[in-house]
């Protein structure tokens, strides 16, 4: 006991007032003394009892935290106010590091000439305001080389080929991580496509230094799906259709390197692709009749037409002549309302727009007639 509260004596009776013991701040009790690194602060609940063990109420004190997001060792301070206490006393807890077993790692880099040093990364919750409401969403975050982590990669990672990462955590982490990381040659920056006949292009492309050769894929449309067409050491090369009847062709350009045995690809987001038509083709057109005034006009391949409905053989529209053009990407077109038992000429021929936007078409087929039912 280190002091007595004493009650003012009755104004009344004159009877003395009772005392109340007051017993010396003792120790500080904390709801857990070991916290894992979250990256926010740690505060745990504080409880603070004198010599007598009793609970000093927390209206006697204020409580301050120091070094407690980090970890290591934090503090807790409480210091006392009010008549009955005075100073002030405090207690150490830990933070422990955060065991760490995988993190995120960029796994595919291309060829620079110099050695490449993976940097992992994680995702962090953070909370934004948009509208006056709140909502939270996963930011991008790296760790800090020295401080959080140590990296080191097998071989001399400087070539292309596939080297073993070892990350080491440290400072608010704790554990090992290993990766796989693979070099990939230089893409294809620059490259051209034209049309080459009526069934092929011609695709070029810039000189990569230090591959072995360029792989050439081109989209197939019955499979929906890339495939491989054909390896070369050369820049260019001449591309048929996959198949006749569709006149789009499109190509993706690969470059690749064998180092001990394996093939390097440069396809990680990197690959060049581009489409363009092949030389438009006199088309062959069929008449079918389908009811009273309609008829179908069907072609040869997949592409856009331009298709011309006249009564006359001239596809004129002077004085009373009718001509009607229809312009679309498919195999048929569908011509309704022309009237019945009417005689009718139809025409067509293929269309495009090069790459800079010019119009580019092919001969007219030969005309055609029907009679409608």
């Amino acid at each position: 006991m280190e002091g007595i509260i004493a009650k003012t004596p009755c104004s009344v009776c004159g009877k003395e007032g009772e005392t109340q013991p007051i017993f010396s701040p003792k120790e500080i009790i904390l709801s857990t003394n070991s916290f894992t690194y979250s990256g926010k602060q740690c505060k745990p609940a504080v409880t603070v009892k004198d010599s007598a063990g009793k609970v000093i109420d927390s209206y006697h004190y204020t409580v301050a935290y120091s070094n407690n997001t980090n970890a290591g060792t934090a503090r807790v301070t409480v210091t006392f106010k009010g008549d009955y206490y005075e100073g002030s006393m405090s207690k150490t807890f830990k933070i422990v590091p955060k065991k760490l077993t995988n993190c995120y790692l960029d796994n595919t880099f291309t060829y620079i000439g110099k050695a490449i040093t993976p940097v992992p990364y994680y995702y962090k919750t953070v909370v934004k305001t948009f509208g006056g409401e709140q909502y939270t969403e996963k930011a991008l975050t790296y760790f800090k080389k020295g401080t959080e982590y140590t990296v080191a990669v097998s071989g001399k990672h400087t070539q292309v080929g596939s080297y073993t990462v070892v990350i080491r955590f440290c400072g608010n982490y704790t554990g090992t991580v290993k990766k796989s990381i693979q070099i990939r040659p230089k893409p294809v920056t620059k490259s051209n496509i034209k049309p080459y006949s009526e069934t092929s292009v011609k695709v070029s492309w810039n000189k990569v230094a230090g591959v072995s050769g360029y792989s050439v894929f081109r989209y197939n449309i019955q499979k929906n799906k890339w495939v491989r067409y054909k390896n070369t050491t050369a820049t260019s090369m001449i591309v048929p259709r996959i198949n006749a009847s569709y006149t789009d062709v499109w190509l993706r350009i690969w470059t690749y390197k064998k180092v001990g045995g394996k093939v390097y690809y440069n396809e990680s987001g990197r690959v060049h692709y581009t489409s363009e038509y092949t030389k438009p083709s006199k088309p062959i057109v069929k008449l079918v009749n389908t009811d009273f005034g309609n008829f179908v006009i069907k072609f040869n391949r997949v592409a856009w037409h331009q298709t011309q409905l006249s009564d006359n053989k001239a596809f004129s529209n002077k004085g009373n002549n009718i001509c009607v053009t229809y312009r679309n990407y498919n195999e048929k077109v569908t011509a309704t309302g022309w009237g019945s038992a009417k005689k009718y000429y139809v025409r067509s021929r293929e269309y495009f727009y090069d790459n800079n936007n010019k119009l580019v078409v092919g001969p007219w087929s030969d005309i055609k007639t029907i009679t409608t039912y």
